[in-house]
């Protein structure tokens, strides 16, 4: 099986949002957040076990905040891309 990267971030950091990256949250909290009128709303708060990303969002723009220290598990896109395409075919 393939070891995944994790990476740590602490409370109130910013979690970088690329195209080809998804994020699986391993502890902790994240909260995400667009601007409307200059106020921010809160599209979801994920913990433990929840994936959010770039990819999976048409909301512009779109931030995550971490609400506490989080240990999140890298997923490169290319792998959900073929994850899907191999669950297509049983």
């Amino acid at each position: 099986m393939m070891r995944l990267m994790s990476h740590v971030y602490r409370t109130g950091d910013s979690i970088p949002l690329h195209s080809e990256i998804l994020w699986r949250v391993e502890t902790g909290l994240v909260q995400m957040v667009t601007v409307d009128n200059g106020q921010p709303i809160t599209l979801a708060i994920m913990g433990v076990g929840e994936v959010f990303g770039a990819a999976l969002t048409e909301v512009s723009p779109c931030h995550v905040i971490c609400l506490t220290d989080v240990k999140l598990e890298i997923i490169p896109a290319c792998l959900c891309r073929y994850l899907l395409i191999a669950e297509s075919l049983l």
